[in-house]
C-alpha cells in the first residue's frame, strides 16, 4: 500500500471577478459609507489561497487616493473616507491589489472607477442685477413703453447640472402687480399693458428664481424701475431706499470716526510720552564700577602709527545708561567678574561683535520704523522693488551685513514665491508679475545678520503696495458672447422711435474710470487668409452736415497694437474715402480676427471727430498638410507594432493619429494604404485611421510587414502627409531574428560606422584620462620642496620665538595670520594663500611676523571630491510652491565665523527669465526650495550655481552646479478641435435624406497634448433624440447612420458626445 502526500504551492494569483469596476457616488455622501465591493479568488489551499486587498498608491487631484476611499483588507469594501462634490471633480480611478498569503506572495490588481452623481445642492446665483446688499440698481422705462416691450432682464446661472440646473424666474411681490410680468425660464421682464401717466414713477419688483431640483432652492433679488424718459424728471433718487438704512448707515459712520481719532491721540500721547522718558539725565545701571567717557583709552596701551587703533584687537565689557538708545547700543555680555573696579584697567578678552544693526534711510538713527514700496500690477519678474540697508560699525568681518527674509506666507503661499533679496546689496527683487485684481499689498520682514561671533541681527517691515493699471477688458454678460451665439430679441411691429429694443449688459473687474463703459455699433469685416496685400477690406463712411471745409471728411487709424504690432501694419486706410485696404496677408492659424478703431475728422476749426470700431474676422482656408503625430513621421525612425499570430480578421492592430490645423471640412481627414508587403492582409478605416487585419493571420504570411500610409484632407485642392508603420507577426521578440533587417541597409552601414567612431572617440579620451590621473597621482607622491628661494622652510609644528602655549591648549595669546607657503606636493583643495610673496616672507633667523586674523581654508562642497562635481534632482511638474527640492551642504574647517558657511544663487537667467523666479535657496541651511509650480511641456530641466560662502576676511567662497529635471504626469485633458467647443455654439451638419445604414454623417475630431497611451482618445454617444439613429466609432470619433434614414425620422436630431471628461453638444437636422 503506497501513501501519497500531495502539498500545495502557491502557484496561483488571485483573480478578480470582473476586469474593471465602475461604481456611482451621489455627491454630498456620508463619510465611512460603503462604496462598492471587490472579490478576488484564489484557487490555491489554506494561507496560499488568503486573500488581502489595498490600495495602489496613486493621487486624485493632487492629494493621496487614501484621503479619498479606504478597503478592508480582509472583505474588499471600500468605504469613502470623505464627502464627494460633483462640483470639484465627476469621477476619478483606484488601483485594488489582491495580494495572496504565500511565499513568495502573489498579487493581482483591478481598477476601479468611481463616478459621482450631481444633486441639487447649489442655489441659483444672479448675476444681474448685483445681488450684494442693497444695492441701488435702476432700470430707466420709456412713458410711450407699449405692452410686450422688454423693460429689463434677471440674469442667474447655477453651479448643478441637468434638470437641477434649469431656472424659472417669478415676480413674488411689486409695487403695481397687474404692470410687469417676467418670463418663466428666460427673465425678461416685459409690460403687460400699456404705461399711462398714472402710473407710479418708482416700480419696485421682487424676483424669486427656483432652480428645478428636488427639493428646488431659490433666490430672490430686487430690481428698480423708473418710468421716466430721462433723469431730470426725477426728484429724488434717494427715496428709493430705505430711510432706516441711511440711519443705520449714519449711525456706523459716527461710531467709525470716534475710534479712529481715539486710538490717533492715544497713539500720540504714547510717542510724546516715550520721548521725554529718553530725554531724562543719564545714570549708570550698577554700582562699583567706573564709568568710562568716550574717547578714553585703557593705560599702558598706545595708539599704533597714529591711527587710533590698538595693537592687538580686543572686546571690552561695556554697561548701558538709562539715556542710551537700544537702537544705539546692545550689551555684549553680562556684568560679571570681569567687570571693571575703580583703579584697574580694562581686562583684555577675546574679541567679539559689541554693536547692533541699525536699519537707517539717512543717518544713524531709525528715521522710519518701516519701508514701503508701490510697484505697477503686471511687472517684469525679476524687477527691482526696493532697496534696504542696515549700518554695522564693527570692524571687517564684524561689519560686514548680510540680508535675508524672515520666512512666511502671503496668501496661504511663502513670502519667497512672491519677492526676493539680494544678500549683499539688500535689494528685493520681484519674482512673479503681481495681479492688482488678486491681492493689493502684503508685507515682507526683513533680517539684516552681522558675520561677527555670535552673529547680531535685526528686523524690518517693508509693506509692499500693487498699484492698479487697466488691464482688463470689458466682459458682456448679455447676450452670451462666445462662439457665433444666435440670440434674437423680439421687437413688436408698432414700435415708436425712441422704443426700447433691447440691452447689451457689460462689466469691467478695472475700478474707477476705468471700468466705466461706453456702447457704440460697429463694422464688421470678413477677408479670406492668403489674401493679396492692397487687397480692399472693407469701406467706412461718415457724413458732416456742416458745410463746405467744415463739411468735409478726413479718415485715420487710430493707433493701436494687434498682438504686440501697431495695427498699421495689418491695414490701411484711404484718408478721403474711408476704404480699409490689407497691409500684409492674413494667417487664419495665427489670429481670426482683430478690430481697428477709424477715426472721422472734419476740416473745421477746431476740428470735430467721431470714432468707429471695425471688426476684422479672418476666414479660413485650406492651406495646411495633415499632420501625424502617430506614428512619429521624423527621419527613419524604426517603430513597430506587434501582431499576435493568432489575429482573426477584423482585429485592431495598430492606428494613424493626424490632426489638421485647418477647420471644417478642411480638417476631414481620410486614410489609405498606398503600399503594403502583402496587400491584402491589412485593410485602414477611411475616416478613422484605425489598421485592421483583413483576413486571419497564417503561418505562411511573412513576420515583417511595411505599410505606407497616405493622409489627405478635404480641402479644395486636397493636401496630403505619407508615413510608414512596421509590423511584426510574432509573439514574442523572442521569435524574431533580427529587427535591423526591416530598415534600409545603407541606414545600418551608416549607424555601424557612428557606432564604431563612437567608441573608438569614448575609449580614447578615458584612457587619456586615465593617464593623466596617474601622472599627476606621481608627480604629488615626489618629496616636497619649497616654491620659493631665499626663506626657511617652516615645520608643521612650528611656533614663534618668545610665543608660549596658553594653558596648554596650543594656542596663541592672540588672534594673529600668517604668511604661507604652499610645497609642490600639498594639494589645492587642502590649502590657500592668505597672501602673496612679498617683503613680510619670514627670512632665515627672523620669526614670522604678527598680521590680522583670516581664514585659510577653502570650501569644499561635501561630495567634491568624489566621482561626481554636481548635484541632480528630480521634481514632479504641478509641484507645490515652496517645497523642497533638493538641499546642498558644503564644509569650512575653519573656525567660529570663519567656518561659518552661507549659501546664494549665482545670478543667471532660464529660458530668460531671472533663475530666482523659479527657485530659492536657504541661506543657512542650503535647503533649495521650488519658487513655482514647474511644466513639463513647458521646459524639462534647467541648472542652477550655487556659491558658498565663509564669513572670513577676506571671505573664501566655492561654487557647484544643481540639475533639476522636471517629471511628467497626465495632466492635459483632451482638446475638442471640431466642431468648436465654445460657448452652447450652434453648429449643424446636413444629413441627405437618402443617407444609408453606415454612412458618414459627421466627425468629432480631438487631440490630447499628452503622448503614448495617455493621447489615445476614446468616444461614446450618452444623449440623443433617436437612441438607435447614429452611432459613433469608440477610437475614430466618426458619427454614422446606424439605419436607413427614414420619412418618420425627426428632422432635428441632438447628440451629445462624451470625450473622456470633456463633452460637447451637436445639433444634426434632416433636411426634408
Amino acid at each position: 500500500m503506497i501513501h501519497l502526500s500531495v502539498s500545495d504551492v502557491n502557484d496561483n494569483p488571485p483573480v478578480f471577478a470582473e476586469q474593471s469596476y465602475s461604481l456611482y457616488v451621489t455627491e454630498n455622501n456620508k463619510p465611512g459609507s460603503s462604496v462598492c465591493s471587490v472579490t478576488a479568488r484564489d484557487p490555491d489551499w489554506r494561507q496560499n489561497g488568503t486573500v488581502f486587498y489595498s490600495l495602489l498608491p496613486s493621487e486624485v487631484n493632487g492629494v493621496p487616493v487614501s484621503s479619498y476611499v479606504s478597503i478592508n483588507g480582509d472583505t474588499g469594501v471600500i468605504h469613502a473616507v470623505r464627502a464627494f462634490d460633483y462640483e470639484q471633480f465627476r469621477s476619478f480611478k483606484v488601483q485594488v491589489v489582491a495580494r495572496d498569503n504565500g511565499s513568495p506572495p502573489l498579487s493581482s490588481n483591478v481598477t476601479v472607477s468611481v463616478f459621482i452623481t450631481d444633486e441639487n445642492d447649489n442655489s441659483p446665483q444672479i448675476l444681474y442685477p448685483t445681488p450684494e446688499g442693497k444695492s441701488f440698481m435702476t432700470e430707466m422705462v420709456p412713458k410711450a413703453a407699449l405692452s410686450g416691450s422688454l423693460v429689463s432682464k434677471v440674469i442667474a446661472v447655477d453651479a448643478d447640472s441637468g434638470q437641477n440646473a434649469w431656472l424659472s424666474y417669478q415676480i413674488v411681490k411689486s409695487t403695481d402687480p397687474g404692470l410687469f410680468t417676467i418670463g418663466l425660464h428666460s427673465g425678461e421682464i416685459r409690460a403687460q399693458r400699456d404705461i399711462s401717466e398714472s402710473d407710479s414713477m418708482k416700480q419696485n419688483l421682487v424676483i424669486s428664481v427656483k432652480d428645478n431640483g428636488q427639493p428646488s432652492l431659490s433666490t430672490t433679488c430686487s430690481i428698480y424701475l423708473l418710468i421716466s424718459n430721462n433723469l431730470a424728471e426725477v426728484p429724488e433718487l434717494k427715496d428709493m431706499s430705505y430711510e432706516e438704512s441711511n440711519s443705520k448707515l449714519t449711525s456706523y459712520l459716527i461710531i467709525a470716526l470716534v475710534s479712529v481719532s481715539t486710538f490717533f491721540l492715544t497713539f500720540i500721547i504714547l510717542i510724546i510720552a516715550v520721548r521725554l522718558c529718553h530725554r531724562r539725565k543719564p545714570r549708570l545701571l550698577f554700582d562699583g564700577a567706573v564709568a568710562i567717557p568716550s574717547a578714553y583709552l585703557p593705560p599702558n596701551y598706545a595708539d599704533v602709527d597714529g591711527t587710533g587703533t590698538l595693537r592687538s584687537a580686543y572686546n571690552y565689557d561695556a554697561y548701558m545708561t538709562t539715556g542710551s538708545r537700544t537702537s544705539d547700543f546692545k550689551f555684549v555680555t553680562s556684568y560679571n567678574d570681569n567687570t571693571m573696579s575703580a583703579g584697574n584697567t580694562l581686562k583684555k578678552n577675546s574679541h567679539d561683535n559689541s554693536d547692533f544693526l541699525s536699519f537707517t534711510d539717512d543717518g544713524s538713527k531709525f528715521s522710519t520704523l518701516s519701508y514701503s514700496a508701490y510697484v505697477t500690477e503686471n511687472n517684469k519678474p525679476g524687477s527691482s522693488v526696493c532697496s534696504v540697508t542696515a549700518r554695522d560699525p564693527d570692524w571687517r568681518q564684524n561689519g560686514t551685513v548680510f540680508y535675508s527674509l524672515l520666512p512666511s506666507e502671503v496668501n496661504g503661499v511663502p513670502v519667497s514665491s512672491y519677492v526676493s533679496i539680494n544678500g549683499d546689496t539688500g535689494v528685493i527683487h520681484a519674482v512673479r508679475a503681481f495681479d492688482y485684481e488678486q491681492f493689493r499689498s502684503f508685507k515682507v520682514q526683513v533680517v539684516a545678520r552681522d558675520n561677527g561671533s555670535p552673529p547680531l541681527s535685526s528686523n524690518v517691515t517693508v509693506s509692499v503696495f500693487i498699484t492698479d493699471e487697466n488691464d482688463n477688458s470689458p466682459q458682456i454678460l448679455y447676450p452670451t458672447p462666445e462662439g457665433n451665439s444666435f440670440m434674437t430679441e423680439m421687437v413688436p411691429k408698432a414700435a415708436v422711435s425712441g422704443s426700447l429694443v433691447s440691452k447689451v449688459i457689460a462689466v469691467d473687474a478695472d475700478s474707477g474710470q476705468n471700468a466705466w463703459l461706453s456702447y457704440q455699433i460697429s463694422y464688421s469685416a470678413y477677408v479670406t487668409e492668403n489674401n493679396k496685400p492692397g487687397s480692399s477690406v472693407c469701406s467706412v463712411t461718415a457724413r458732416d452736415p456742416d458745410w463746405r471745409q467744415n463739411g468735409t471728411v478726413f479718415y485715420s487709424l487710430l493707433p493701436s497694437e494687434v498682438n504686440g504690432v501697431p495695427v498699421s501694419s495689418y491695414v490701411s486706410i484711404n484718408g478721403d474715402t474711408g476704404v480699409i485696404h490689407a497691409a500684409r496677408a492674413f494667417d487664419y492659424e495665427q489670429f481670426r480676427s482683430f478690430k481697428v478703431q477709424v477715426v472721422a475728422r472734419d476740416n473745421g476749426s477746431p476740428p470735430l471727430s467721431s470714432n468707429v470700431t471695425v471688426s476684422v474676422f479672418i476666414t479660413d482656408e485650406n492651406d495646411n498638410s495633415p499632420q501625424i503625430l502617430y506614428p512619429t513621421p521624423e527621419g527613419n525612425s524604426f517603430m513597430t507594432e506587434m501582431v499576435p499570430k493568432a489575429a482573426l480578421s477584423g482585429s485592431l492592430v495598430s492606428k494613424v493619429i493626424a490632426v489638421d490645423a485647418d477647420s471644417g471640412q478642411n480638417a476631414w481627414l481620410s486614410y489609405q494604404i498606398v503600399k503594403s508587403t502583402d496587400p491584402g492582409l491589412f485593410t485602414i478605416g477611411l475616416h478613422s485611421g484605425e489598421i485592421r487585419a483583413q483576413r486571419d493571420i497564417s503561418e505562411s504570411d511573412s513576420m515583417k510587414q511595411n505599410l505606407v500610409i497616405s493622409v489627405k484632407d478635404n480641402g479644395q485642392p486636397t493636401l496630403s502627409t505619407t508615413c510608414a508603420v512596421y509590423l511584426l507577426i510574432s509573439d514574442n521578440l523572442a521569435e524574431v531574428p533580427e529587427l535591423k533587417d526591416m530598415s534600409y541597409e545603407e541606414s545600418n552601414s551608416k549607424l555601424t560606422s557612428y557606432l564604431i567612431i563612437a567608441l573608438v572617440s569614448v575609449s580614447t579620451f578615458f584612457l587619456t584620462f586615465i593617464i593623466l590621473i596617474v601622472a599627476i597621482r606621481i608627480c604629488h607622491r615626489r618629496k616636497p620642496r619649497l616654491l620659493f628661494d631665499g626663506a626657511v622652510a617652516i615645520p608643521s609644528a612650528y611656533l614663534p620665538p618668545n610665543y608660549a602655549d596658553v594653558d596648554g591648549t596650543g594656542t596663541l595669546r592672540s588672534a594673529y595670520n600668517y604668511d604661507a607657503y604652499m610645497t609642490t606636493g600639498s594639494r589645492t583643495s587642502d590649502f590657500k594663500f592668505v597672501s602673496s610673496y612679498s617683503d613680510n616672507t619670514l627670512l632665515a633667523g627672523n620669526t614670522l611676523p604678527k598680521n590680522l586674523g583670516a581664514s585659510s581654508e577653502c570650501l569644499d562642497f561635501i561630495g567634491s571630491k568624489c566621482s561626481t562635481l554636481s548635484y541632480s534632482a528630480y521634481v514632479t511638474e504641478n509641484n507645490k510652491p515652496g517645497s523642497s527640492v533638493c538641499s546642498v551642504t558644503a564644509r569650512d574647517p575653519d573656525w567660529r565665523q570663519n567656518g561659518t558657511v552661507f549659501y546664494s544663487l549665482l545670478p543667471s537667467e532660464v529660458n530668460g527669465v531671472p533663475v530666482s523666479s523659479y527657485v530659492s535657496i536657504n541661506g543657512d541651511t542650503g535647503v533649495i526650495h521650488a519658487v513655482r509650480a514647474f511644466d513639463y511641456e513647458h521646459f524639462r530641466s534647467f541648472k542652477v550655481q550655487v556659491v558658498a560662502r565663509d564669513n572670513g576676511s577676506p571671505p573664501l567662497s566655492s561654487n557647484v552646479t544643481v540639475s533639476v529635471f522636471i517629471t511628467d504626469e497626465n495632466d492635459n485633458s483632451p482638446q475638442i478641435l471640431y466642431p468648436t467647443p465654445e460657448g452652447n455654439s450652434f453648429m449643424t451638419e446636413m444629413v441627405p435624406k437618402a443617407a444609408l445604414s453606415g454612412s458618414l454623417v459627421s466627425k468629432v475630431i480631438a487631440v490630447d497634448a499628452d503622448s503614448g497611451q495617455n493621447a489615445w482618445l476614446s468616444y461614446q454617444i450618452v444623449k440623443s433624440t433617436d437612441p438607435g439613429l447614429f452611432t459613433i466609432g469608440l477610437h475614430s470619433g466618426e458619427i454614422r447612420a446606424q439605419r436607413d434614414i427614414s420619412e418618420s425620422d425627426s428632422m432635428k436630431q441632438n447628440l451629445d458626445h462624451n470625450h473622456t471628461d470633456t463633452q460637447e453638444e451637436q445639433e444634426t437636422i434632416l433636411k426634408r
